[in-house]
């Protein structure tokens, strides 16, 4: 048995030297490739595990007042700066989705806001 990254050269180097063992992955790899894959399904669901996470806090407080400050947390100037920059995006898609309410093509929308 064989354990080793994921490059196709260890793979060949292995088949090679060793035609009849059987390959696998090394556990650094395997814990790597978990982790990313981790990072990666929670970063696509960053705010719904926030959403949960503020639940369950209020959950274990249990009191309306605690539910009530943990919705009005004060904005952190990255918050206000995501807001706005989410505002900025949103404005243009209803930019674009007008001028192509009008007739105009993708690449001619492209083409005028160059």
């Amino acid at each position: 048995m064989i354990a080793r990254d994921r490059a196709g050269i260890y793979s060949e180097g292995a088949r090679r030297g060793a035609p009849d063992a059987t390959q696998v992955a090394d556990r650094f790899h395997l814990l790597q490739n978990l982790g990313e894959a981790l990072r990666l399904a929670v970063g696509r669901h960053r705010k719904a595990v926030g959403a949960a996470g503020k639940a369950m806090i209020a959950e274990t407080i249990g009191n309306d007042k605690a539910r009530r400050e943990l919705s009005a947390e004060p904005a952190t100037k990255l918050d206000a700066l995501r807001r706005s920059r989410r505002g900025h995006r949103r404005s243009l898609y209803a930019e674009i989705l007008d001028l192509r309410a009008t007739g105009l093509s993708p690449h001619g929308i492209g083409r005028g806001s160059a």
